[in-house]
């Protein structure tokens, strides 16, 4: 799940208690959240994204946050598979 969406789903103060549940800003969790291509958008660092699923009880993952599945539909990065070493 990404991260807009799971503030969204939490509804009204769903920043604040995340950020503070990861400890961090409300402002740096509202950038976690911005799309890809924001000009404003900013990563969380190895850390915060444990944080993020620690917080979320799994439910945003750090390929949630890169949006690497994304990025392989796209043709950006190798295709996901199962098929490791084939």
């Amino acid at each position: 799940m990404r991260l807009d969406e799971r503030i969204r789903q939490g509804g009204r103060g769903a920043i604040s208690r995340l950020a503070e549940a990861v400890d961090r800003s409300p402002s740096t969790v509202r950038k976690w959240a911005l799309p890809q291509g924001h000009p404003d958008k900013v990563y969380p660092d190895r850390d915060s994204a444990v944080r993020l699923y620690r917080a979320t009880e799994g439910a945003v993952t750090p390929n949630d946050i890169f949006d690497l599945p994304a990025l392989a539909e796209r043709g950006e990065g190798p295709a996901v598979s199962g098929s490791e070493g084939s």
